[in-house]
């Protein structure tokens, strides 16, 4: 077992220096990290309110595979999903529920627009 010996009992040339933290830098990063929190999902709500208008467009679809609206609903929604992946979770746990929670939500209306289209 390893033993804690304060700094003043080891001789100077073998103690370690702790820098001091200015606490206004810790309070400028923390606030600087908040704002990359908040940035992310804001980043999130926006793409899943352009989802959700996707997701009346695909309530009332019905057409072709190779149809144009077809088409167009698959591009817009495959774009929302990519945009995700330049969403950055900065290590937080809840955005990256968060995301991937959108992620398979999209992923769902694929599946819906893949049903509902005719062959």
């Amino acid at each position: 077992m390893e033993q804690n010996i304060p700094n003043t009992t080891l001789p100077e040339s073998e103690r370690q220096v702790e820098p001091e933290q200015d606490p206004e830098s810790n309070t400028a990063d923390e606030e600087n990290n908040n704002q990359l929190l908040i940035a992310s999902i804001q980043a999130i709500k926006k793409i899943n309110t352009e989802v959700e208008g996707y997701k009346q467009e695909l309530d009332e679809y019905c057409g072709a595979k190779n149809g144009k609206e077809y088409r167009y609903l698959d591009e817009m929604l495959t774009r929302c999903q990519l945009s995700l992946d330049n969403v950055l979770t900065h290590g937080d746990i809840e955005i990256r529920k968060l995301r991937k929670q959108t992620v398979n939500y999209i992923e769902s209306l694929l599946q819906t627009l893949e049903a509902k289209s005719v062959k």
